[in-house]
């Protein structure tokens, strides 16, 4: 009976710990569009599971990670404007950080416009972002992102 109890804890320990491994709430997807000569729009949309949310890019300190962007260097891009978020904000008080928050569930698209003076040169950087549930929270991520202008709309 002993055996069978430690093979049984042994298994639901393992699966747990597969599963939090596993745990992957949030996907992006990127894309870039032509607006005008040499100016292009640039969408980082992220698609959130149910009963999880990821934070804006505008959060106080001492709470919750905000999501940002980082762009390599790359002297032939020019970001016009700041990145604007598009979604359902869910935005007031949060009993797990004690403080007012600003937060998206289901989806989210974060979009900015910028210009490029040579195509062949791809725009590349990182997405750091947070994400939460009711019960819990992950670990800040990074993803990769890299947007290539030379085959849209020449």
């Amino acid at each position: 009976m002993k055996h069978y109890l430690l093979s049984l804890l042994l298994f639901i320990f393992a699966t747990a710990n597969a599963l939090s491994q596993d745990l992957d709430p949030v996907k992006w997807d990127f894309n870039a569009e032509k607006v005008a000569d040499n100016v292009y729009q640039i969408s980082f949309d992220a698609s959130i599971d149910d009963g999880w949310y990821l934070y804006s890019q505008d959060i106080g300190d001492d709470g919750p990670i905000a999501t940002t962007f980082s762009f390599e260097d790359n002297k032939s891009v020019k970001k016009i404007d700041a990145v604007e978020e598009i979604g359902d904000l869910k935005e007031g008080y949060d009993p797990y950080f004690e403080m007012d928050i600003k937060k998206y569930a289901k989806k989210v698209s974060f979009k900015t416009l910028v210009t490029i003076a040579d195509k062949t040169m791809p725009l590349t950087g990182t997405v750091r972002f947070m994400t939460c549930e009711d019960a819990r929270c992950l670990p800040p991520k990074d993803v990769p992102f890299k947007f290539s202008f030379s085959k849209l709309n020449k």
